[in-house]
């Protein structure tokens, strides 16, 4: 059984038919990822004014660093302790992914689930925020997706059905 076949209760061939209802899925699994297993400090230091927010004040021309896995695993914004989900130590699929309403399932707008980040923002920073996003987060989605990828379906090519008529000549 594949990794992906574990992952969505499902045979690897399923996503090769170009099925739309795991793309969701699969963007809450990328996001999931890098919510529970990256760990980083964003750097920054207000240069024009003093930014205030909440109850703290930072001062201007001060360097100030935060570490993205206080936000990425706060229970409060994972709804863990009034929802009985997971904890935000484990992996969980459900923490992106958006029920359809009562509203929008009668309308025929979506009847799927899909994924949203609408209530995670500045609680989910995968890439450092805005505005000095990390420059190689594209590069690294495509490595993750493209390991995905060859751990799923392998890095070898395709048999063909039956036998495959040929002739090879001799040049001259």
């Amino acid at each position: 059984m594949s990794t992906y076949a574990v992952l969505m209760g499902t045979d690897a061939a399923h996503l090769t038919q170009g099925n739309g209802d795991l793309l969701p899925i699969l963007q809450v699994v990328y996001a999931e990822t890098l919510r529970l297993r990256m760990h980083f400090y964003i750097i920054r230091m207000p240069d024009r004014t003093e930014i205030n927010t909440r109850d703290w004040i930072l001062p201007r021309r001060k360097v100030v660093v935060t570490p993205t896995t206080a936000a990425h695993k706060d229970p409060e914004v994972r709804n863990t302790i009034l929802n009985n989900e997971p904890s935000v130590d484990r992996f969980w699929i459900g923490g992106f992914l958006r029920q359809p309403s009562k509203l929008e399932y009668d309308t025929a707008q979506s009847q799927n689930t899909a994924f949203s980040l609408v209530s995670l923002e500045w609680s989910w920073i995968p890439y450092g925020g805005e505005p000095q996003k990390c420059l190689d987060r594209l590069f690294a989605k495509r490595q993750i997706l493209l390991t995905s990828a060859l751990m799923g379906f392998g890095s070898g090519m395709s048999h063909p059905a039956g036998k495959v008529p040929m002739r090879i000549r001799r040049r001259s």
